[in-house]
């Protein structure tokens, strides 16, 4: 066995190594979907009939999205040099017509001719070198100007660009394609830990306007100065019609001129009737005795959750309800207000903030408990609609699954903390959770304990992978 087929939930099957160390069939089995938060707009934004081409598309973590999402009236291109994966891509995109989907197995650059494809540990990682080494494979380096032109007949929508780092050649090899089409570019702005300023300035040059993308949406520009969160890793570009064709669709939010909306008393009154806090409630400080900052945060994160509201104000309350509570754990933490900032600085896409929030928490209730006297957001929505006969172990356990959510991508990157194998004991686990342990026992040679393969299969789209020893046989490979 070479291969295995995995479902996600995007409703495709990826054909990935046999082997929990190749990063795709680790991240798949474990979170049933690629844990770039960017995906989320290529399902909203892509529709069918559209194009799209993927640069460095490896297994098809994005290309297979969007022939799902642009169907068989669609065209979608996918660029991969490195045979072996491109061979699997192929055998995965096999359920669509032929006439929507094309696959380039070249790298691209800004000329064309001949460059050594670099994979030091795996090939989501692979790049190109220009040079050709000594007793390396020389792969074929074409523009992505002559390839749309081969390989389409029709505008593009999305360009989406990940190669480690040659974003900005990829880029200057395209300038008739991005002239023509004004497509939306979904490229890698961060590779290693290190940020490459250089697509973003030649982009910004040629009169696009950058954002990101909020976890659950919409885009927000990104200003020429502002600090960029050190967990973002892409970032996406678009001018003139395209930007106007995003706004139209609700998918990108501009500056609120007004302001905040005001909403007094309206997080409060959301948190009453809560019922993750209905056990615990009684022991909550009068409303009037609330921290004035707290008070307010709470009413713009209101806001924000009021699906009825202009987006653009909603966008402006989620950032001040972030600002208010980051300002309020500087000068006093409490357990309810880094839960609730956890919750709110995810959703506002500040997920450094977010994973310091739940480590603070984490420290605190390590050496004090857990003290709950004020209302409060648990960090993850999953947790909202619970009635648990103690909040508090409850509490801990949705810090847990933050944390390790939040922190790292995936615990193929990031070792979960011990607490996390602890907290995979508790009633409140998911099954997400049981994957991530057991995948992550796994990889180290750490036993799995007994019904923990059974718990992680409940649900699973890859359930009989679970359960017939597939996924535990993979980690002998």
């Amino acid at each position: 066995m070479d291969d295995i087929a995995v479902e996600t939930v995007d409703g495709v099957t990826v054909v990935v190594p046999a082997s929990l160390a190749a990063i795709s069939t680790y991240v798949l089995l474990e979170q049933e979907g690629w844990f770039e938060k960017e995906l989320g707009f290529v399902r909203r934004f892509l529709q069918p009939g559209m194009s799209a081409i993927d640069v460095g598309a490896n297994h098809g973590a994005y290309a297979l999205p969007m022939l799902a999402r642009v169907g068989a009236a669609g065209r979608v291109l996918a660029i991969e040099p490195n045979a072996a994966v491109a061979a699997r891509l192929r055998r995965s995109a096999a359920a669509w017509p032929a006439s929507c989907f094309a696959l380039a197995e070249v790298a691209v650059s800004d000329a064309p001719g001949r460059g050594t494809l670099v994979v030091e540990s795996a090939s989501e990682a692979g790049r190109l070198g220009r040079d050709l080494l000594p007793g390396a494979a020389g792969v074929p380096v074409r523009t992505l100007d002559d390839l749309a032109q081969e390989h389409l007949s029709a505008p593009i929508d999305l360009l989406k660009i990940d190669v480690e780092g040659h974003e900005l050649a990829a880029m200057r090899g395209a300038r008739q394609l991005l002239r023509e089409s004004a497509p939306v570019v979904l490229f890698e702005m961060q590779s290693a830990a290190v940020v490459d300023h250089g697509p973003m300035a030649q982009l910004r040059a040629d009169g696009a306007a950058i954002a990101r993308w909020l976890p659950g949406g919409p885009l927000v520009i990104v200003a020429p100065d502002e600090r960029i969160d050190p967990y973002e890793i892409n970032l996406l570009a678009f001018a003139g019609e395209a930007q106007a064709r995003l706004r139209a669709r609700g998918l990108l939010s501009l500056p609120a001129e007004r302001g905040v909306p005001s909403a007094p008393g309206t997080g409060l009154s959301e948190l009453v009737a809560l019922p993750f806090l209905q056990s615990i409630s009684d022991g909550f400080a009068r409303a009037d005795r609330l921290h004035p900052l707290y008070r307010a945060a709470l009413d713009s994160y209101a806001v924000w959750r009021d699906a009825d509201r202009d987006m653009d104000a909603r966008v402006a309350a989620i950032r001040d309800a972030a600002a208010r509570l980051k300002a309020l754990c500087r000068e006093a933490p409490t357990h309810a207000r880094l839960s609730t900032l956890g919750r709110v600085a995810s959703e506002a896409g500040e997920r450094e903030a977010a994973v310091q929030a739940m480590e603070r928490f984490l420290v605190d209730a390590g050496q004090s408990g857990v003290t709950l006297d004020e209302p409060f957001w648990p960090p993850l929505p999953r947790f909202d609609a619970l009635q648990p006969v103690k909040a508090t172990d409850a509490l801990i356990v949705a810090v847990i699954d933050a944390h390790a959510q939040w922190k790292g991508f995936s615990s193929y990157f990031s070792f979960p903390l011990e607490e996390f194998f602890w907290a995979c004991g508790s009633p409140h686990a998911s099954p997400a959770m049981r994957r991530r342990s057991c995948l992550a026992r796994w990889r180290v040679g750490r036993p799995v304990p007994d019904g923990d393969i059974e718990a992680a299969a409940q649900g699973a789209l890859n359930a009989p992978l679970w359960r017939d020893g597939t996924v535990a046989r993979l980690a002998r490979r």
